[in-house]
């Protein structure tokens, strides 16, 4: 018996911090519920859709400001806190050294560029002691320096 009232109170205390609105805007970034968010949507398309149904132009104007203005109180937090979330994302990847990762892609680009500079270092290694020992002119060594540092 104890066991079962154990269960019961958890589930109310997951209910009750559901419902807190400050738990709310801490695990998903709005202070709305879906459910009230949904019920703005669908009362602001119902008024739009009785502004059609007005005669006058008056009726429909503000059928409709007041419809879309529903919607919008309903869904713009949704999409605001959305992108909150995928902000504090990039923020906490961005935060962790680059070495946290395991990427195998990521490394092998960093080695190919590493190779890449230590074979661009040897031809221009190459390159001088061959001006050095007179088998290239200066001009041919300053136009294969230019080119390899891309100058």
């Amino acid at each position: 018996m104890k066991k079962g009232k154990n269960i019961i109170q958890r589930e109310y205390e997951i209910y009750n911090k559901g419902v807190d609105a400050g738990y709310r805007k801490k695990t998903t970034g709005m202070t709305q519920t879906i459910g009230n968010m949904i019920a703005k949507v669908v009362i602001g398309a119902i008024f739009i859709v009785a502004g059609f149904a007005t005669q006058s132009l008056i009726g429909f104007l503000i059928s409709f400001i007041i419809g879309v203005g529903l919607i919008a109180w309903g869904v713009i937090p949704y999409y605001m806190a959305k992108k909150q979330r995928e902000a504090d994302e990039i923020k906490s990847i961005l935060a962790q050294p680059l070495e946290t990762y395991e990427d195998a892609e990521l490394k092998a680009a960093i080695n190919r560029i590493e190779e890449s500079n230590a074979r661009e270092t040897d031809d221009l290694k190459k390159y001088k002691e061959m001006r050095d020992s007179g088998l290239i002119s200066n001009d041919d060594y300053d136009q294969k320096k230019k080119q390899i540092l891309r100058l």
